[in-house]
Formats: structure tokens, sequence, C-alpha cells
């Protein structure tokens, strides 16, 4: 608990740590620690016993586990990736507004309207841009088909997984549909949404052939 206080100080040096709120178990409350408390000006406040409802930080964690396990199943994907799920689930509550504090945590931990021009559905299907270089050939496609897996803090562009390799890269340029995700994709059969997709990138190809010289 110093540890992370101590690094959470360090991060936010103009915001600091006022008071520490846990289920009262013995690594958290005992002398050594509520005399650092006392030297810190850190208010502690223990909860009794099986009183999870009345720690904000346990309900925290509750609303974020259930919105990871709504965006795994609403995209379809395995659920090895539901690290990538619940760092999302952080980064999107961390941008919306909280009745408690009358803002956003983003806000008001840097002291800036967040930006949230680029969250797209969870799932969705990404084009990855394939940049020039000796992997990539003249007539190469020049973008990879993956899914949207999240965002990075303090990094621009997009965690894309590919299916493929089974793994997830961050991509610089990305372009995100949000008609179609994971599921669509990858399940037993196409969705309407798919189906549609591939029907239209069919007729184009069609028309294609048929207008070429």
């Amino acid at each position: 608990m110093i540890r992370y206080i101590e690094w959470t100080d360090r991060q936010h040096p103009t915001c600091k740590v006022k008071n520490v709120i846990t289920d009262g178990g013995g690594e958290f409350e005992n002398d050594e620690m509520k005399l650092w408390y006392q030297s810190k000006g850190i208010e502690f406040l223990p909860n009794p016993p099986r009183s999870s409802p009345l720690n904000p930080c346990e309900r925290a964690h509750q609303t974020l586990v259930l919105m990871m396990k709504t965006m795994l199943i609403a995209a379809g994907f395995p659920p090895s990736l539901k690290m990538h799920a619940l760092k999302m689930a952080a980064y999107v509550q961390n941008r919306c507004y909280h009745e408690a504090i009358k803002d956003t945590p983003f806000r008001m931990m840097l002291g800036k309207k967040p930006d949230m021009h680029r969250i797209k559905k969870f799932g969705s299907i990404a084009y990855a841009h394939k940049p020039t270089g000796p992997s990539r050939r003249k007539m190469d496609e020049n973008c990879r088909i993956g899914f949207l897996a999240g965002y990075r803090e303090g990094q621009a562009g997009f965690d894309v997984y590919f299916p493929p390799e089974r793994v997830v890269q961050l991509v610089e340029h990305a372009h995100i549909n949000e008609g179609i995700v994971f599921m669509d994709r990858y399940s037993e059969g196409y969705t309407p949404a798919a189906a549609e997709w591939i029907h239209s990138l069919g007729v184009a190809g069609l028309h294609i052939r048929l207008t070429s010289p």
C-alpha cells in the first residue's frame, strides 16, 4: 500500500492521496500503517466485515468486471482477451461523468477535457494500415483485417487483435467499422450485417471485373 500511494503521488504531484478506504485486513490496518498514514496526513477509513457495498473501490471493481463480461460477450471475443476488455472498460469509465465528483475522473486527475472522438465499439472490425517496408512488396495488400481490442493511455493508435496469429498489436493507423464485430466473422455462420458487407464486396468486385478493359 505504501509503494502504491507513493507511486500515485509521483504520477500526480498536484493531487495527493487524502483518504484510504480498505476492508480492514491486517496488511492495511496495523500500528505501522497507522503511524505512516498519520505522518502523511492521510485519513484511514476501514470498513466493517462483509460490507463490500460500502467500499467504493470494490463497487468500482464490480462495475468494471461486469463491463468486461458484457463487452466480451457482445464482441464474441475469446476469454483470453479479458484483460484487454477490462483495460478498455477502465479507459471508458475514466472518461465518463461521475455524479459523486460532478466531473470525469480523467479531468479531475489531469485538469483537461478527455478526447472522446476515437472511442469505438469494442471488438469492431479494424482495417489496420501496413506501413511500407521490406515486409510489404509493391503489389501486397496495404492493410490487415483485425478487431479493436482497446487503447493505451498516452499513446496514439489502437490495440488490434489479429485472429490468424492470435496476438494483440499496437497499430498506429486503422479504420474502424462499428457495424461488424468479431462475432460476425468468427461465429457459426454470418450475421445479416456481415453477410450484407460480404455481398457488397462481391458485387463491387464483379462490377470492377466487368468494367475493366
